[in-house]
């Protein structure tokens, strides 16, 4: 009777894990959505109130800061790819316009390790997407 049980509770957790990934996906939990950077452009915070950037491939919101808003000190990096940026601490526009660390000082990648760090642990910024092109080196 116990094996009975215990291969009935298998099974269903096997049905469970086979249909819960389609259905999941239809409804869009638990798949993350692939922005490219025209589509992340537009989460700026002036053509929509949310904003977003990226960092080392992931898009997070961080629309509850206020430093990332129109007008504030790191508005640059809003609607951005902001990894190079944010690894050299730099707000020079051409540091936003690629992905690829392969160049960064180890210092450099420290530093990007460290803000990534802080968005996902202190900030507890959620994780909304990840950057189309990020794995490409762009």
């Amino acid at each position: 009777m116990l094996l009975w049980i215990i291969l009935i509770a298998v099974l269903a957790l096997v049905m469970l894990y086979l249909f819960w990934g389609p259905i999941s996906a239809a409804m869009g939990l638990g798949a993350l959505k692939e922005f490219t950077r025209e589509e992340l452009s537009e989460y700026d915070g002036r053509k929509r109130k949310e904003v977003y950037l990226g960092c080392k491939g992931f898009v997070f919101d961080v629309s509850k800061s206020q430093s990332y808003r129109p007008g504030s000190n790191y508005n640059i990096f809003a609607g951005k790819d902001a990894t190079v940026g944010l690894a050299k601490m730099s707000l020079d526009p051409t540091d936003l316009e690629t992905s690829d660390t392969s160049r960064l000082k180890e210092s450099e990648v420290a530093c990007l390790d460290q803000w990534f760090k802080q968005f996902k642990e202190h900030y507890k910024y959620p994780v909304v997407g990840v950057i189309a092109d990020s794995r490409k080196g762009a």
